[in-house]
């Protein structure tokens, strides 16, 4: 009487003997999907796929608790359990290591470096310094690497901010600084300058993006453009006002 239902549980096999045409039992509608274990090579693939999803993207690590993205794993493999937060955590602290030992390797290697370095405060007040290196490997492949963006605090010395470059440079990251970094490319904050030049020593070249863009800044800061700009703006905004009065009209 229930062929399609049929067909659902047990297959296209419609046999009329009497155990085939007897009712299910419970068991048959509650069956559970059997978890992967967690060092299974399938549970150990997908979870290095999350962890790669947090990294690259720059996700929160609290994604792994979103309805959205549980309900995404269910469908697209029921039998796998999302680690936690703490779990993927521990995850990302190991791969930073694995990369970090392995760029170690490569910055050993090589005769030359150049690094950049930049500052930056937040709206909360807080500082941060980044430091990138660059290089040509023995394959002659352009490469850079950003060794670390972290917080600064304490105050923006020359002297503070050259102690910083040194120690990431040298304790963290194994490079002889004097060795093979002949310059940093910074931008042309004064501090900035006088830690490379005056305290680490290094050629401090200058970043031509932002030179250009201090350039343009001090062009439109001159008197007979900023009138010209200012002029040109209250043309454009009664244009834009007279053309929409113009349209209610009609």
């Amino acid at each position: 009487h229930h062929r399609p239902e049929y067909r659902d549980l047990f297959g296209d096999d419609l046999g009329s003997s009497v155990e085939d045409q007897s009712q299910p039992k419970m068991d048959v509608f509650c069956r559970t999907v059997e978890k992967l274990s967690s060092s299974s090579a399938r549970a150990q693939q997908l979870t290095t796929a999350i962890v790669d999803f947090v990294v690259r993207d720059l996700r929160p690590v609290n994604v792994v608790d979103s309805v959205g993205f549980l309900h995404l794993i269910e469908v697209a493999e029921p039998r796998y359990v999302v680690p936690c937060r703490r779990t993927v955590n521990s995850y990302i602290d190991k791969r930073y290591l694995a990369v970090k030992a392995r760029v170690q390797q490569e910055l050993k290697q090589v005769d030359y470096l150049g690094m950049t370095t930049d500052m930056w405060t937040s709206r909360s007040k807080d500082g941060y310094i980044s430091i990138t290196a660059h290089y040509i490997s023995p394959q002659f492949v352009m490469k850079h690497h950003n060794l670390q963006s972290s917080h600064f605090p304490g105050s923006h010395t020359a002297l503070n901010i050259a102690t910083v470059l040194r120690k990431s440079v040298e304790e963290d990251w194994g490079v002889d600084l004097h060795m093979q970094v002949p310059a940093f490319t910074t931008d042309n904050a004064k501090n900035v300058v006088n830690a490379v030049s005056e305290n680490l020593m290094l050629v401090a070249i200058p970043c031509a993006g932002h030179s250009l863009n201090l350039a343009v800044q001090d062009a439109l800061a001159v008197k007979g453009v900023k009138t010209a700009l200012a002029r040109a703006k209250r043309l454009l905004n009664t244009s834009t006002t007279l053309g929409l009065t113009v349209k209610n009209l009609r």
